[in-house]
């Protein structure tokens, strides 16, 4: 069996090179063959993953934060392919590897590391985007597209409830639709976070446990100043979607579009994504990675 290793240099403290030996160590314990590939860009992502298809590898590890994450399982995802994901968290934030139990100390992540163990995980699609934790629109979307290198360095998940709350200042409204196979809801919105997991970017949405197969679509409409510091101490304790101005819609599929045509930009797991009118789906169980 025959594992790749995938080392983005530049996520997060660009440590990730400083510990490839130590993963390829602990990976050739469990395969007879590791090859480890340094990747700067999208790109060479797609240039190492065709690699790894075209040898049938049995895995594929992420040394690198949720951005080389999102890449690797884009690719598995267009392939329908059965390869396995591995995560060494070498990023700031790690939403991804913290959600499936992994620790985001480097050295820890290697130690627990065991070939035994794996899970399935639900991933998103946006139009023809996949996105394994969130699609935000409104002011808080820009305003987590905007958070600096330095920031998330410096506050890690915080540097992201920061950026959020400062950006309730220069909040606007904007008239949309959205639909589930459960549910619609029309009016004025100034912030939508169409989440898979309970927490993201240090922001817990929900108490829930699992997202049982389903998205959860956080709406906010017209608020206060007032509201918007009984949610931030909502989301502290995990309860946003019991805020009297939050709207909560769940499915498996969804549409947001503008009858007026606003064209509204999207921030896919923190980086751009499509313009409105969207198409949304939950795909089931679509990847299988290690868990410790």
């Amino acid at each position: 069996m025959k594992a790749f290793v995938l080392i983005n240099p530049f996520s997060g403290k660009k440590v990730g090179c400083d510990y490839r030996s130590a993963i390829e160590a602990k990976l050739l314990e469990s395969f007879d063959k590791v090859e480890t590939i340094i990747v700067e860009n999208r790109e060479e992502v797609q240039e190492a993953m065709a690699k790894a298809f075209k040898e049938k590898a049995e895995a594929v590890f992420s040394v690198g934060g949720d951005g080389t994450v999102n890449q690797i399982i884009e690719e598995i995802a267009n392939r329908d392919s059965k390869i396995k994901l591995g995560i060494f968290p070498g990023g700031t934030v790690n939403d991804l590897a913290r959600t499936i139990g992994i620790s985001p100390v480097m050295e820890e992540a290697i130690e627990n590391f065991t070939a035994e163990k794996t899970d399935t995980i639900d991933i998103g699609k946006i139009n023809d985007k996949y996105f394994t934790m969130r699609v935000s629109i409104g002011t808080v979307s820009e305003a987590l597209m905007d958070v600096s290198t330095e920031d998330k360095n410096k506050w890690g998940p915080m540097a992201y409830v920061f950026d959020s709350v400062k950006s309730f200042k220069e909040e606007k409204l904007y008239p949309l639709t959205i639909e589930t196979e459960e549910d619609t809801f029309t009016g004025m919105i100034s912030n939508v976070v169409i989440a898979l997991k309970t927490g993201i970017h240090g922001i817990q949405f929900s108490n829930e446990e699992e997202s049982n197969g389903k998205m959860s679509i956080f709406i906010l409409g017209e608020n206060t100043t007032v509201d918007k510091l009984a949610l931030v101490g909502k989301a502290v304790l995990g309860e946003v979607e019991e805020h009297e101005k939050v709207r909560v819609l769940k499915g498996c599929k969804g549409r947001i579009y503008s009858k007026e045509g606003e064209t509204l930009p999207t921030d896919v797991d923190g980086d751009e994504g499509p313009k409105l009118p969207i198409e949304l789906e939950v795909l089931q169980e679509k990847i299988e990675v290690y868990i410790p």
